[in-house]
């Protein structure tokens, strides 16, 4: 995971999370220009940064855990506006369920308001993240190395086989 800032000069800091399927770049023109009022943070999920291939997406779970402590260790756990786009709202959903953070003010921009389903049988949750995220990441972005072998996504996205970051442990469903 990177993070890219802008505007360090201003007092009020706004973490900025990128959408599924794209990179930080998609967002970079609309940081630069936010980063002449705030000081901002943009997050470059590991597998969605083209400048470093040899990472790979883990989780929701484990990103917002790692956001959490980057912001802990450099800015004292307080952030002005958590800003998440698309996808980037469930990271912010998390970092809220969390509560490692004290955020002034959120904005869930593009967010689903339907959560994904909740599949007990692991034969369809391959097809579900085959089909569904695989297909979408090929599409439009490179998510690392996690949907080349379709077989292990499922393993790889099980949040209960993922260590979390340093720090108080989410609550993980593990009923599933």
């Amino acid at each position: 995971m990177k993070y890219f800032e802008f505007g360090k000069e201003n007092k009020e800091l706004m973490v900025l999370l990128h959408g599924g399927g794209t990179s930080y770049l998609g967002v970079l023109p609309t940081a630069k220009k936010i980063a002449d009022k705030y000081h901002v943070v943009l997050l470059a999920y590991d597998g969605f940064n083209p400048s470093e291939p040899e990472t790979e997406f883990q989780s929701l779970t484990y990103e917002a855990g790692c956001l959490e402590d980057y912001i802990i260790k450099n800015y004292g756990g307080k952030v002005d506006v958590l800003y998440g786009l698309s996808y980037g709202c469930r990271t912010l959903m998390q970092v809220l369920e969390d509560n490692r953070l004290e955020i002034t003010t959120t904005i869930a921009d593009g967010m689903s308001l339907r959560d994904y389903p909740d599949i007990k049988s692991d034969f369809w949750k391959e097809v579900y993240l085959f089909f569904f995220t695989g297909t979408f990441f090929v599409i439009m972005g490179r998510a690392g190395k996690l949907r080349r072998s379709q077989g292990e996504a499922s393993k790889k996205l099980t949040e209960s086989s993922i260590p979390r970051p340093a720090g108080k442990a989410g609550r993980i469903r593990t009923d599933a």
